[in-house]
């Protein structure tokens, strides 16, 4: 049985759009990479396809997650998460043919 933390987590959202082929392990795959020691987790709280292609194109889904952000050692300063949370952002590209709604 593990603790719970003794310091408190920051979560930012991000919804992408990415081809409606592309499966959840390859983002999971991608946000594990990070090395970010502050994001300690993430967990995809949305999928959405438009089959009619009003909204999205058909070839195309939205997911989105939730990115979790936390310090063993210290309460987190908004200004910490949000440097961090833009590196991730800023290696969206890596991940291939992906937009940031």
């Amino acid at each position: 049985m593990t603790d719970l933390p003794k310091f408190p987590a920051i979560t930012r959202d991000i919804a992408l759009e990415v081809p409606s082929d592309m499966e959840n392990a390859e983002v999971a795959n991608f946000f594990n990479k990070q090395n970010d020691v502050l994001l300690v987790g993430f967990k995809m709280f949305d999928l959405f396809a438009d089959p009619t292609g009003e909204k999205l194109p058909v070839d195309r889904k939205s997911v989105a997650y939730t990115l979790t952000y936390r310090s063993n050692d210290r309460t987190l300063k908004s200004e910490e998460v949000d440097k961090a949370h833009a590196k991730v952002l800023a290696a969206l590209p890596k991940l291939g043919d992906v937009k940031q709604r």
